[in-house]
């Protein structure tokens, strides 16, 4: 499990900071450096966004929520950027329409930069002449693990735009290691318990030698008891030869498979793979980071949808884990690929814990007001940064959604 921790001593803890901000606003350039302006401007759907865009929000977040609201007589960097690169905030005011991001062509790439480096030096010059409270450090925390966030939309989204394009681009350079051979998934059988759940905010023990700052998103919390029932769980996810069977299998011809919404999904938009799956000649290929590739069986399957997730373990009899089991099976280290292979579908719908707070202020629309429609997704993927996931974290997507890494562990009740 990876988390983010502070030094203990206080005195150390702005140079610490600083560091994780920077090293955080160093990669997010970084992931850009194959990429021209031009792919940096595409938009290729609603749910997308530019990379530009995100560069230039998560600079928007920095300074909304802790320059504009720390520092006294704040002057903008530029007043019509604060609609431009607002993406849902209404506390803040009007946004810049999600479907037409695609068409700021103006700021340019490099203004959008220049944003980035002026707002760094700014925060930079407020914590080197200021001693920080303990809600000036959660509000500097979220925006940087809220980069960290869209650091992993961005290689969601220019993957997306690049399967659109024929020349489908090398997005990274990186060599892709073959896996070892998968081995038949095995059951674990996991005893009911009632277990805690979430994770408890550490901030208010920041002043303490004894104990280090733990982030944590607040729909994470609180810690709370749900009782687990008797059940087993895949001990490693579901490969691309096993789900190619229920593709085979005419899965999805069949609608004893699908959830009504389901069903009605895939038929109004003629789906019948995966997504990035595709045929030449019979043959089936893949698009992936490093291009266009033939379909590894033993690779794990990915970017499904909540839909075909479903579909897939009703096909075989079996169903997808609660997130409660899924974290409650995280704790054991029994099951493989759990934290940073791919994020893993829960059958939870996406909602608040007992004794729920939203975050106070602007940031208080941050989670709470998307607990609706959702599904819960658990572990983490490849393109997740380091020192963000854990396994109490909560993603959430709706259930027609797969541009993100997702993938699918199979669950049975234990009787």
């Amino acid at each position: 499990m990876s988390v983010q921790l502070l030094p203990k001593k206080l005195k150390d803890l702005n140079a610490a900071l600083i560091d994780q901000f920077l090293s955080c606003r160093i990669f997010s350039v970084n992931l850009c450096e194959n990429l021209t302006a031009e792919d940096c401007q595409i938009q290729s759907m609603e749910d997308s966004s530019p990379i530009k865009w995100h560069l230039a929000h998560t600079t928007w977040a920095v300074e909304v929520f802790f320059l504009a609201h720390y520092v006294d007589e704040y002057t903008n960097f530029n007043d019509s950027y604060i609609q431009l690169f607002n993406s849902y905030y209404n506390g803040v005011g009007k946004q810049h329409l999600r479907r037409n991001r695609g068409l700021l062509s103006n700021p340019s790439f490099d203004e959008v930069i220049g944003y980035r480096k002026e707002i760094e030096n700014r925060l930079i010059g407020f914590l080197n002449t200021h001693s920080l409270s303990v809600e000036q450090i959660d509000v500097l925390q979220l925006v940087i693990q809220h980069e960290k966030q869209h650091q992993e939309l961005m290689m969601m989204d220019i993957k997306h735009a690049f399967f659109h394009n024929p020349l489908l681009k090398n997005i990274n350079n990186k060599v892709n290691v073959k896996p070892p051979k998968l081995k038949p998934i095995h059951f674990i059988e996991y005893t009911p318990e009632l277990t805690s759940i979430g994770v408890d905010q550490q901030s208010k023990n920041l002043k303490s030698d004894q104990t280090p700052y733990l982030f944590s998103f607040d729909n994470e919390r609180p810690t709370h008891k749900v009782y687990v029932a008797p059940f087993k769980l895949a001990d490693r996810l579901v490969s691309n030869e096993e789900y190619l069977e229920f593709i085979n299998a005419a899965g999805y011809q069949n609608s004893f498979n699908w959830l009504s919404d389901g069903w009605a999904y895939i038929n109004k938009n003629n789906l019948t793979c995966p997504m990035y799956w595709f045929q030449e000649d019979s043959k089936w290929f893949v698009y992936t980071l490093q291009g266009k590739q033939p379909l590894d069986l033993n690779q794990v399957v990915c970017h499904v949808s909540f839909y075909e997730a479903q579909a897939y373990a009703t096909w075989r009899k079996m169903r997808l884990p609660t997130e409660f089991e899924w974290e409650f099976a995280s704790h054991s280290n029994k099951c493989k690929q759990m934290i940073g292979k791919l994020w893993q579908w829960t059958s939870s719908s996406y909602s608040a814990y007992p004794g729920f707070k939203p975050y106070t202020g602007k940031v208080s629309e941050y989670n709470g007001k998307f607990m609706l429609n959702q599904y819960v997704l658990r572990g983490g993927c490849v393109v997740s940064p380091d020192n963000h996931i854990r396994n109490t974290y909560r993603n959430f997507y709706y259930p027609y959604q797969s541009w993100m890494f997702s993938s699918i562990r199979l669950a049975q009740d234990l009787l």
